[in-house]
């Protein structure tokens, strides 16, 4: 008997993007299922979803809960069960997990919502494994009395301090749960936290999300964990299938073959760095769009510090409103005329992205 495990699905990412309500069913039907279908034993194996199915925790597009309903029914087909706890994206107000997105599920045969601790047992060769399924605590002291209770293994949506919430090693958990609440466990199994990772020295394992999903998880592989609950063993599945989100400074392009160069960022988020004193010298046009034809995502970054942890997720196709910040501070006009020109660049930008959501 397998305990699968999946984490922060996040349906409806984006504001409810087209484009990633595909590439979430993609991942699904190509890499998801076909693995649960060669690996998986319908009659024994279970899944546990460890919190946020959906992203928006007040309101639900329709389009994105008939991809959940779809999804979870197909899910049905493979597993013996399905297990979800209610992640923090999952629950409608803050201080309650009354009122939930996943709700929606709670009709489906072999489908069970937890929106409250609770320990599962199994009889696996004569001997009882417990199993503690921890949705997202809205009270600190139930969610210390809850872990000091016995069992062998872990399943939760918690925050645990000294954690990675990113690829940077300096943005960690702060607040939360200290580390040695969790030390009564062969294993815990959290989700929450985007950037999968085994904290050394403990038995801590955040799963991540399936498939990256920002730049922050740029060189994080993404895959499925499996407990073995016969042998103690878990096993690592690479997500192979996904796009990812890759980095690239202009020199680096220049110096090698465009046709390797396309091959690699070929159905990926990439970014292309570009320092502003290139911007007026070269004509990068040419190769922008030559990329662009290869990557899923291309946006182009004028950056002259080196890094783009700080810059925010943008929405369009490409980066064209950092371009035009760049080149209106650059440009010779006086400064009543650069502050029209980006107002107006702005207002206009803002009318086409809300144009391009609504579609």
């Amino acid at each position: 008997m397998k305990i699968w495990m999946i984490s922060d699905t996040h349906l409806g990412c984006r504001t409810n993007s087209v484009m990633w309500i595909e590439l979430i069913r993609s991942y699904f039907y190509e890499f998801f299922i076909p693995l649960i279908k060669k690996e998986a034993n319908p009659k024994e194996d279970i899944l546990y979803h460890l919190g946020d199915v959906f992203d928006n925790r007040q309101s639900i597009n329709i389009a994105v809960q008939n991809l959940a309903i779809e999804l979870f029914d197909e899910l049905t087909k493979y597993f013996k069960e399905i297990h979800i706890i209610v992640g923090n994206h999952d629950i409608m107000k803050k201080n309650s997990t009354d009122i939930t997105s996943v709700d929606c599920l709670k009709y489906m045969p072999k489908v069970y919502i937890h929106k409250h601790s609770t320990i599962k047992e199994y009889i696996i060769d004569g001997k009882v494994i417990k199993c503690a399924l921890m949705p997202w605590q809205v009270d600190e002291q139930e969610e210390l009395d809850f872990l000091s209770k016995k069992a062998d293994y872990l399943f939760c949506h918690a925050e645990i301090k000294g954690h990675q919430m990113t690829n940077s090693i300096h943005n960690v958990v702060e607040d939360g749960v200290e580390i040695n609440e969790f030390a009564g466990y062969k294993r815990v199994y959290s989700g929450h936290i985007h950037y999968g990772q085994h904290k050394v020295g403990t038995n801590i394992i955040y799963v991540g999300n399936p498939y990256q999903m920002t730049r922050s998880d740029i060189s994080n592989t993404k895959g499925i964990y499996c407990l073995d609950l016969t042998t103690g063993k878990e096993n690592f599945y690479e997500n192979t299938y996904s796009p990812v989100f890759l980095k690239f400074y202009i020199d680096e392009i220049l110096d090698v073959e465009l046709s390797e160069f396309f091959k690699k960022i070929k159905g990926n988020f990439v970014d292309i760095l570009v320092p502003s004193s290139y911007m007026g010298k070269y004509d990068i046009n040419k190769l922008i769009l030559l990329c662009s034809e290869y990557a899923n995502r291309l946006d182009v970054i004028v950056n002259d510090d080196g890094g783009i942890d700080d810059i925010e997720e943008m929405q369009s196709d490409f980066n064209i409103l950092n371009i035009a910040k760049t080149y209106i501070a650059n440009s010779t006009y006086d400064d009543e005329l650069k502050e029209k020109l980006l107002n107006s660049f702005i207002a206009l930008y803002n009318e086409c992205l809300n144009e391009q959501q609504n579609i």
